[in-house]
């Protein structure tokens, strides 16, 4: 399955997105991310990201991120130490998470 639809990572829909996300992860058994859309990512948003990465890896699930990261969103990761600002992909975030646990 791919989700493709979120267009807001943000602390006022955190609880939303976590709960779709894990149900991508435990009834699809896993499937991608499209973060192509995403507009705007906050420190929970990024948490979540991480938080599914992590949760993904425990349960021997596949998850992955695809699509390029919009301007905005990309200096926001980049603010948040996770990767540099050179990090442009869903990939390329993936990446760097799955390079923390």
């Amino acid at each position: 399955m791919k989700v493709n639809n979120i267009t807001s990572l943000t602390i006022e829909r955190a609880g939303e997105i976590r709960e779709l996300y894990l149900a991508l992860i435990e009834k699809d058994k896993g499937g991608a991310i499209d973060l192509g859309l995403l507009a705007e990512i906050d420190l929970a948003g990024i948490q979540i990201l991480v938080a599914l990465v992590r949760y993904a890896v425990s349960r021997k699930r596949d998850i992955r991120f695809t699509g390029a990261l919009r301007a905005e969103v990309t200096h926001r990761v980049a603010l948040s130490g996770l990767c540099d600002p050179a990090c442009t992909t869903g990939e390329q975030l993936e990446s760097a998470i799955r390079a923390l646990l």
